[in-house]
């Protein structure tokens, strides 16, 4: 690149981190399935030989399957031999939908043009309709959880990015000005967030404090339809009602009403939980679905729903007139699943590490600084009921939102793809600065002197935290 003069630009003279290279680009233009995984694999190995750098992933796919998508990701994720790992740049060139949308998060520099279309929407429900009462039911729950998984993976995957959208709406003054403006949105969220953060045991935060009702607000105010902006609100909804489930899972695991409660339960409790049995078959199964499953199939559920009973007896005991029909038994199931699943994923010490390297996006100047002052056990006291608690709010409320994303058909322009973390960089501009223009911008004003530097591997190394550890 030159000017009138022959001279070259800043630009021309460096290879930039986040640039696409359309020279070693492989294209999923198809359904997603193992017959494009085993055409795009030999492309794949043989680009990864030839040099470390960034494969670019062009994307244009109305989705596919799941367990295909783990393959190809698999393929592009795998270090060699040597343990040298090839990043990967995803781009959506016209469709992202299903499976593809989530390929193009999980990119480890994610860019969509601004005119292609980007779809979410749950997996579990395209099953055939040829299959049993049994099969179906099964193969849903399988679905589900391999769904749960996914939007576990998905928000560790993007967190990074999440954290540089909240402090870009912040510095743009986003979060008061979104208050100042739909002060009965923000009340709302003001209360979900104030109980979630009692039941994750955080204190008095003072100049500590996150300010996650700004962000929740500015983020419904930049999403552009009722039903995306629903997603705010619902993640928020769907937190408060994990933590509460986890102290009642707690408080059973520390000596409460244990699983043998259910022998010990009245009529009127029994007659609860036969009920809410009937309605976990009727909601994949049909009406008859508990007539039709037979004894296998309910000895299987057995241990599962052991361990629900407690739960249901203790919200009975409190409330005379509770009625499984009232909260709903397969959310309830739902939110069991995904509690187990959080617990036993072993991506969340790399969340809080990613949590960590971008705690200076989320707290103010004077916070770090406070922070980094403290020493010794009020430094840990600090940690454990302040800073620890909050990390841990925006964490899980990340993982909700992509846990909702995966619930629903929900349809996202670029631009919301990028305040929900799922996109970095839209073409031609979006709400948010990309690492990709930031770095553009440095080298036009000449502040950066680093010639060549490799691509960043943000997910993939831990560095010490800005306020400490």
């Amino acid at each position: 690149m030159a000017d009138i003069q022959g001279n070259e630009s800043p630009i021309a003279k460096k290879r930039l981190r986040y640039e696409l290279d359309w020279d070693r680009m492989i294209y999923v233009d198809d359904t997603i399935d193992e017959a494009l995984v085993r055409k795009l694999a030999p492309e794949i190995i043989r680009l990864k030989r030839k040099s470390s750098d960034p494969i670019t992933v062009a994307i244009d796919s109305e989705g596919g399957q799941v367990r295909s998508l783990e393959s190809l990701l698999g393929l592009l994720e795998s270090p060699d031999q040597r343990g040298n790992r090839c990043p990967f740049y995803t781009v959506a060139v016209n469709r992202a939908q299903s499976a593809a949308a989530s390929l193009l998060a999980f990119g480890d520099y994610s860019v969509a043009f601004s005119h292609s279309q980007i779809l979410f929407h749950p997996h579990w429900r395209r099953l055939s309709s040829g299959l049993s009462a049994t099969e179906a039911i099964g193969m849903a729950r399988d679905l589900k959880e391999s769904d749960e998984i996914l939007a576990l993976r998905l928000a560790e995957r993007v967190l990074h990015r999440k954290c540089r959208c909240f402090g870009s709406l912040e510095a743009k003054n986003r979060f008061a000005e979104a208050t100042k403006a739909f002060p009965t949105v923000a009340a709302e969220y003001r209360q979900q967030i104030s109980h979630g953060l009692t039941l994750l045991g955080c204190a008095d935060p003072d100049i500590y404090e996150i300010d996650f009702v700004g962000f929740a607000t500015a983020l419904w105010a930049e999403l552009s339809t009722p039903l995306d902006r629903q997603l705010v609100g619902d993640a928020l909804v769907d937190l408060v009602r994990l933590l509460e489930f986890r102290e009642l899972m707690t408080h059973l695991r520390e000596g409460g009403i244990g699983a043998g409660g259910a022998r010990k339960a009245d009529t009127s409790a029994r007659a609860k939980l036969s009920r809410a049995f009937e309605l976990a078959c009727t909601t994949v199964g049909g009406p008859e679905a508990a007539g039709r499953l037979g004894p296998e199939y309910v000895a299987q559920r057995m241990t599962e729903l052991e361990r629900l009973v407690s739960v249901f007896l203790m919200r009975a005991a409190k409330n005379d007139r509770w009625r499984p029909e009232s909260e709903g038994f397969s959310q309830l199931e739902e939110d069991y699943v995904l509690l187990e699943s959080f617990e036993e994923y072993q991506g969340n010490r790399q969340a809080r590490d990613v949590m960590w390297n971008n705690l200076a996006e989320l707290l103010s100047q004077e916070a770090i600084d406070g922070y980094n002052a403290t020493e010794g056990d009020a430094r840990k006291a600090l940690h454990d009921t302040v800073v620890r608690p909050q990390s841990d709010f925006f964490w899980l409320f990340h993982v909700m939102m992509c846990r909702r994303l995966l619930a629903d058909e929900n349809r996202l322009t670029p631009t919301e793809a990028q305040l929900l973390g799922l996109v970095e960089e839209v073409l031609g501009g979006g709400a948010v600065m990309s690492r990709g223009e930031l770095e553009l911008q440095e080298i036009l004003s000449g502040e950066d002197d680093d010639e060549g530097a490799a691509p960043d591997e943000e997910e993939e190394e831990t560095k010490e935290p800005t306020a400490g550890g």
